[in-house]
């Protein structure tokens, strides 16, 4: 659209008498004249009336909205907050308003096309685009939108909660649609300020939150279902490694746990790399497949190794690398209950996967005093299966009492007496199960509940 300049023939009563309009090209604009107004033919708009123009100082001098977030205020003292100690001035022959600087130079310049008492349309200086001032604030519209997750790892079937939030407070309309790229991989149903989102089959989505008041404000969260990772195959028996993104989390218990001992404590921050970590616990027909031997009391191929010390688990793991060319190791004790509370995807469960024992894990009230086979119960977020209960789980790290500091990657200390193992067994306690209970061993120990999980 090409620009309107105002000149002024000679002052009149009222505004719409005596101005000539032209536009950028030279050419003048057609228009007409009435008492109080202009009618446009072209330039701005077809049969556009501007218009009424008087009293034209008492309409500047006021506040004017520039946009949702922007005013700028012309006081009848001259004065305007368009820039820090700036003042302004009112050419009404020019039809320009001229902003002077703290230090009185001209700092701006807008030539009026159009100014009622509501409304003022300028084209600032060396633009050719209209502004549009109103002295009617408009609706503060959504500005953001923040989701509770911004990425799902899930199983089929799964219900997860997302919850959203819309900035600003004051935004006239918080409605919000949601839609997911994917509707055969997981669906959402809207309810209050929230959203559920479930899985249906292997493979990823992405689910979107729109704002509805025309800002165009999204949010969206990746949905992948079917846990990421990778499948590996020793002489015809397949495990899979499941990926955990790195992140920060507190490790250990708070001394308001009623629950915890004290070799839980403190609790601390730890930060951590992304590693990999085994679905299940070690089974008795890989470790067969490697060592040749089963040396578990429990027998069944889907069954968890056990009866398998710590030194046992690293003459398997030199086995079991030199056969696939990969570095599996024990995991670190953080890596183990980073995991266990479901990684980033933690929902702040007491076991993993869930607060409800028996959902997740064989533990001493619901096993019959013997193992079971691997993922027969649910998983935790991540896609794991039975970190809480079943067999517990040697780690890499010799055991000492945890640091309040915050750790990075932390392997334990160099030496010690005891190892690590972690997540209860079939014969313990819930207590015992909790993602945060830790308890050691001498290395060449084995028992018929201690067994290992593999980490990468």
């Amino acid at each position: 659209m090409a620009a309107l300049l105002l000149l002024v023939a000679g002052m009149q009563t009222a505004w719409g008498q005596g101005f000539r309009v032209y536009k950028s090209d030279g050419t003048v604009a057609q228009f007409s004249l009435r008492t109080d107004s202009i009618v446009f033919y072209d330039g701005i708009g077809t049969d556009e009336d501007f218009g009424p123009f008087t009293p034209v100082n008492q309409c500047i001098a006021k506040t004017w909205y520039k946009s949702k977030s922007e005013t700028v205020t012309f006081g009848e003292d001259g004065t305007t907050n368009y820039m820090d100690g700036a003042t302004y001035e009112f050419l009404p022959y020019q039809g320009t308003v001229i902003i002077y600087n703290a230090s009185g130079a001209p700092a701006g310049y807008f030539k009026v096309l159009k100014v009622t008492a509501e409304q003022m349309i300028v084209v600032p200086a060396g633009s050719e685009s209209f502004s549009v001032w109103s002295t009617t604030q408009p609706p503060q519209l959504v500005t953001g939108i923040t989701l509770s997750e911004t990425e799902l790892t899930m199983n089929a079937g799964d219900v997860k909660t997302l919850t959203w939030t819309v900035a600003p407070e004051d935004a006239e309309n918080k409605t919000v649609t949601w839609s997911s790229s994917d509707e055969a991989v997981a669906t959402v149903t809207p309810a209050g300020n929230k959203v559920y989102v479930e899985a249906v089959a292997d493979g990823t989505c992405v689910i979107t939150c729109s704002a509805t008041d025309g800002s165009g404000v999204k949010a969206e969260c990746q949905v992948t279902v079917g846990a990421a990772g990778q499948t590996y195959t020793v002489n015809g028996v397949s495990f899979k490694m499941i990926a955990v993104e790195g992140g920060t989390f507190m490790m250990g218990s708070s001394d308001d746990d009623s629950d915890a001992y004290d070799w839980e404590k403190p609790r601390h921050q730890v930060t951590l790399s992304s590693f990999s970590i085994g679905e299940t616990e070690v089974t008795q027909e890989l470790w067969q497949a490697v060592m040749g031997t089963n040396l578990s009391y429990f027998k069944g191929n889907k069954l968890p190794v056990e009866m398998v010390s710590w030194n046992d688990c690293q003459t398997f793991i030199t086995k079991l690398n030199q056969m696939t060319g990969q570095t599996f190791r024990l995991p670190t004790e953080a890596e183990w209950e980073f995991a266990a509370r479901g990684g980033n995807q933690s929902e702040g469960y007491t076991y993993s996967g869930s607060n409800t024992i028996g959902d997740v894990a064989w533990y001493d009230s619901n096993s019959s005093s013997t193992t079971h086979e691997v993922a027969t119960k649910a998983p935790n977020e991540l896609g794991l299966y039975d970190m809480t209960g079943n067999v517990w789980e040697w780690c890499q790290d010799w055991y000492a009492d945890y640091s309040s500091g915050s750790q990075t990657n932390p392997t334990g200390p160099s030496s010690g007496t005891y190892r690590v193992k972690r997540g209860g067994s079939w014969s313990y306690y819930a207590t015992n199960c909790r993602v945060a209970n830790r308890y050691y061993n001498t290395p060449t120990l084995t028992n018929y509940a201690l067994g290992l999980r593999l980490a990468q």
